[in-house]
């Protein structure tokens, strides 16, 4: 499980070059990004809903260089072959490139999409498609990757279709509520 998050990892990582900073505001002193967590995006509660089953606490990592961050929810049951993951790349938060969350997933999408078969979803993201490790979407300049098992088994895009969905209308909720 952990080596599907180093190879997405890893694979941005390869797509970065140049440097990138907070620009300063009107008054002179630099823009806050808004920090948005995986878990806001998929609570451990709405992954237990999603999954069927009670899962553990989340394991939080980030990659600052993509910007990115993920939460891991492993089920409580050892023996289970089912997990999910969620990540999300912020370009507000990126170190070290040039680029944006919106090129990274765009590089991702030429390298990948053509290792799964893609199918149509309602309400996910702006656009999205599977490859490993699961559903890779972009919404609002967000990259959103979402992983639950093995994508060749029924289940497991049954649950990559529920929490794409619902990742993007949280993420919906928490761009609309920083507006206000």
């Amino acid at each position: 499980m952990w080596r599907i998050t180093l190879l997405v990892t890893m694979l941005i990582a390869l797509t970065l070059t140049g440097c990138n900073q907070a620009a300063p505001n009107d008054e002179g002193s630099l823009n806050q990004p808004l920090a948005i967590e995986p878990e806001q995006l998929i609570s451990k509660e709405e992954a237990e809903e999603i999954l069927g089953e009670a899962v553990k606490d989340g394991k939080k990592s980030e990659q600052p260089a993509v910007g990115q961050k993920i939460c891991f929810y492993d089920l409580k049951d050892e023996d289970s072959a089912y997990f999910l993951q969620i990540s999300i790349s912020q370009t507000e938060l990126m170190t070290n490139t040039d680029q944006t969350a919106e090129d990274i997933y765009m590089s991702l999408k030429e390298g990948l999409i053509e290792t799964a078969e893609q199918k149509e979803i309602d309400g996910v993201g702006d656009e999205y498609f599977f490859g490993t490790p699961g559903l890779h979407i972009l919404k609002s300049g967000y990259y959103l990757c979402i992983a639950a098992g093995n994508t060749n088994d029924d289940r497991v895009q049954g649950y990559l279709e529920q929490a794409g969905a619902l990742a993007v209308k949280n993420l919906e909720n928490i761009l609309d509520e920083a507006k206000k």
